[in-house]
């Protein structure tokens, strides 16, 4: 895909038909559905507490602070200020 840039590209001043725009979006919601149906398979939510378990061996006081820290304790169902105390 060399020199592809501007007027030699092949889609260069075209556009998707709303058609085509309709399918990406349903494309998508697919792909969507499908991962947040991975996030409620066993496996995730023990890769989600070997996480937590980590941070707290590694005492990452600063990682249970983050949404994202906050988000893995939901989904493990730990209270995180009463792993790190009440620091968190």
């Amino acid at each position: 895909m060399i020199n592809q840039h501007g007027e030699k590209n092949h889609f260069y001043g075209k556009r998707h038909t709303e058609e085509t725009r309709q399918k990406m979006r349903e494309a998508q919601k697919r792909r969507w559905e499908q991962h947040e149906k991975k996030k409620t398979d066993n496996g995730y939510k023990m890769l989600v507490m070997a996480i937590v378990r980590q941070a707290i061996k590694d005492g990452a006081a600063w990682f249970f602070e983050t949404e994202t820290g906050k988000g893995y304790c939901a989904i493990a169902g730990i209270n995180p200020v009463k792993l790190m105390g009440e620091r968190v």
